[in-house]
């Protein structure tokens, strides 16, 4: 029987759920490795004070809106019927659902340039959009948003940092990684800080973004996953082994 291909991909064990386990007649051993941790931010009063005057807020993440639900409780608000809702993508829209949101926009394409294109087919003109974000965010929704005639504010809601406690040497070693696949581009800058990797060893990652981070860091060809799904995986795999 063929050895496990070794997989190691950066994020939280909620991914487990979402990883495949074969391709063709190869099992998958993948190591999930923490590399970030996630501190909430103090929301200003001013803008739970004004929330009312929001037509949408956006939330771009699980973790969005797992903060934003946090910092309303703590603040003893809620949000009104008159906003409505826009998530990236249908993880988020199923987290923001749980929560007890009701997503009024939900992009079929993954990513920024979908729920742009979502909101495209929208009058936005003088309405007020509310984007909680992480801090020193990239804010690619905003100009956009904003050139379409929306009044764009954008609230930092978490920072995001490098472990304090990031083990100099994971669960599997390094070495012994046949394949990478990394979730960010914060990711990618606290491996390469902590890890001793090799740019010539077959990384793929989610989202464009994540990909220039790779290449900056010298990784000559990212390969981007289609739609940011990890069963994708198996025809880059496949591709790689031929």
């Amino acid at each position: 029987m063929s050895e496990p291909l070794k997989i190691l991909v950066t994020g939280e064990d909620t991914l487990r759920d979402r990883l495949p386990m074969t391709v063709g007649d190869r099992a998958l051993e993948w190591t999930i490795l923490p590399v970030l941790e996630f501190e909430r931010l103090p929301v200003p009063p001013e803008i739970f004070e004004s929330l009312h005057a929001y037509a949408w807020i956006v939330f771009t993440s699980p973790r969005t809106v797992q903060f934003w639900s946090e910092a309303l409780l703590e603040a003893g608000t809620e949000m009104g019927p008159e906003t409505r809702i826009a998530c990236m993508g249908p993880r988020t829209a199923k987290v923001a659902s749980n929560d007890g949101y009701t997503p009024d926009l939900v992009p079929e394409r993954p990513g920024t340039e979908g729920l742009v294109h979502a909101f495209g087919a929208l009058r936005l003109s003088g309405l007020k959009i509310l984007i909680p974000e992480a801090e020193k965010g990239r804010g690619e929704l905003k100009a956009p948003l904003a050139a379409k005639g929306a009044l764009v504010t954008t609230v930092p809601l978490y920072r995001t940092r490098v472990r304090s406690d990031l083990e100099r040497e994971p669960r599997t070693p390094i070495a012994s990684i046949d394949y990478f696949v990394f979730t960010s581009p914060s990711s990618v800058r606290a491996v390469v800080s902590h890890f001793d990797v090799d740019r010539t060893r077959p990384v793929a990652c989610l989202g464009e973004y994540t990909a220039a981070a790779l290449r900056t860091e010298g990784f000559a060809n990212p390969y981007c996953l289609p739609g940011a799904k990890f069963e994708n995986i198996r025809d880059w795999i496949g591709e790689t082994r031929c």
